[in-house]
Order: C-alpha cells, then sequence, then structure tokens
C-alpha cells in the first residue's frame, strides 16, 4: 500500500447495483466484494461468486458511483470485503473523500472487526455487524430503518458525527 494512492490501486469487484433503498440508512450503491471464503448455510449471494470480475481504481469506482445522482453512499456488501482488506479500506477512503456515506456488511462480530481493523474504529461509517444464521431468521429485527435477516446481526455507526438523514 506504501506509495499508492487510492487513484492509483486497482480494486478487483462483482458488480454495483444502484439506488439500494433498505440495505442501509442512506439510498447506495452497494458495491460487491470480489469473493467470499465463508460458506453460509442459506447464503442469498451464492451466485455472486460467478459473476464476473472487474477492474478499476478506487477512484474510479467510486466516479461510476457518483453518477448516479440518488446514490448518497457506498454499500460494501453481496459478498465479503474483509477477505479484500486492502481493497476494502481504500474504497472506504475513497467514499469518505468524496463525501459519501458508507456501510459495510460483514460476518464479523463487532469486537473482531474492531481487533482486526483499529485504523477503522473511528471513522464515521456504518457497519453491519453478524454473520446470516438460518436459525435466527426474524422479521423482527429493523435497525436504523434496516430489515436485518438475524437476531444476532446488528448496525452501529462506528465514530466521528453521525449523518443527517
Amino acid at each position: 500500500m506504501i506509495g499508492v494512492s487510492w487513484m492509483e490501486l486497482m480494486i478487483q469487484y462483482r458488480g454495483i447495483k444502484h439506488n439500494v433503498l433498505n440495505d442501509a440508512p442512506f439510498i447506495g450503491a452497494i458495491i460487491i466484494a470480489p469473493s467470499c471464503f465463508r460458506e453460509c448455510l442459506g447464503c442469498q449471494n451464492k451466485d455472486l461468486k460467478n459473476s464476473p470480475l472487474y477492474d478499476n481504481t478506487a477512484f474510479d469506482v467510486i466516479s461510476l458511483v457518483k453518477k448516479n445522482k440518488f446514490n448518497q453512499g457506498i454499500i460494501l456488501a453481496g459478498l465479503e470485503w474483509t477477505c479484500s482488506p486492502n481493497e476494502m479500506k481504500e474504497l472506504i477512503h475513497a467514499g469518505l473523500d468524496a463525501e459519501l456515506q458508507v456501510m459495510i456488511y460483514t460476518y464479523m462480530t463487532e469486537i473482531k472487526f474492531t481487533d482486526t481493523f483499529p485504523d477503522l474504529f473511528q471513522l464515521p461509517i456504518w457497519v453491519k455487524f453478524g454473520e446470516y444464521v438460518d436459525s435466527l431468521k426474524t422479521d423482527s429485527n429493523i435497525q436504523h430503518g434496516v430489515k436485518l435477516a438475524t437476531s444476532n446481526q446488528c448496525i452501529k455507526y462506528m465514530g466521528g458525527e453521525q449523518w443527517e438523514n
């Protein structure tokens, strides 16, 4: 990473879905991670593992998101961005630099995430913690306007001043 700015680092991703309304406390674009090592029972995104891979700089990915005037932020989801930590961090910083809100979906618990990524803990980002557990499915876990699939999941705003909704 040293000597490479987020404008130059190549990011692999499996696609961008614009105008997503219900996966974050803002309207955003889901940027789909390139991979996931997890084999979650009942995974809703398994088919994404076979989607084509795209290569772009973080700057270009964020530019694609910003072309859609309805996108207020980026949602790093679809597969597991923590499997590509350098690219995840570059997209987070590029999004924040572009004055976009940022949300990350991860299977990790809050403790594991903050232990693994202590440099992200104080950034003004949203994180959805908790893996999908089929036996914990629920229709009543709604946090920050987002309906979560299982009762063990939660959404937290990590640091900085919270965005106005």
